[in-house]
């Protein structure tokens, strides 16, 4: 969970260095058969990655498996970090990023108030050359919140 809350510092402030060393991070401990086994692990080892409740009042706890609230930051990674979608009150403004290993990304049936976005995301990088809704050139890399229906968003970066 706190890697998710210094994964999306990190990408707010510019950082993707440090925004990608958390989310490889965390995806690595979900994965590898020895920590996560395919799911998301309340605490891990910070020295050896193991799956560790730590010490509290003299007793050693289990790291309980299955936890929502690192599966969220993950998932938070993914939206705000790659996808870069910023909900304000009135629209979602996009401000992705795809690492230099990392040239298409597809998030579908996303419900946004009364709409179902499909965005498709290209290239590498922050700087958004092209956005388009529903095939329609935007200049705005945003949407508004009283769109209706299924939506297609294909942002190209530079």
């Amino acid at each position: 969970m706190v890697n998710g809350f210094f994964a999306k510092a990190s990408i707010i402030s510019g950082n993707q260095g440090a925004f990608l060393k958390e989310l490889n991070g965390l995806t690595q401990l979900a994965l590898d058969q020895d920590k996560g086994n395919y799911n998301f692990r309340e605490i891990y080892n910070p020295n050896t990655g193991a799956p560790d409740g730590g010490w509290q009042n003299g007793i050693h706890w289990n790291s309980c498996k299955l936890q929502t609230w690192s599966a969220t930051a993950y998932i938070n990674m993914i939206i705000f970090g790659l996808v870069g979608i910023r909900i304000e009150n009135d629209r979602i403004e996009f401000s992705p990023y795809l690492p230099e290993t990392t040239h298409y990304l597809e998030l579908r049936d996303l419900n946004y108030h009364q709409s179902t976005l499909n965005i498709i995301i290209k290239g590498h990088g922050s700087k958004i050359k092209s956005f388009l809704l529903n095939g329609k050139s935007q200049k705005n890399h945003s949407i508004d919140s009283k769109i209706k229906g299924t939506n297609e968003i294909k942002i190209e970066l530079e």
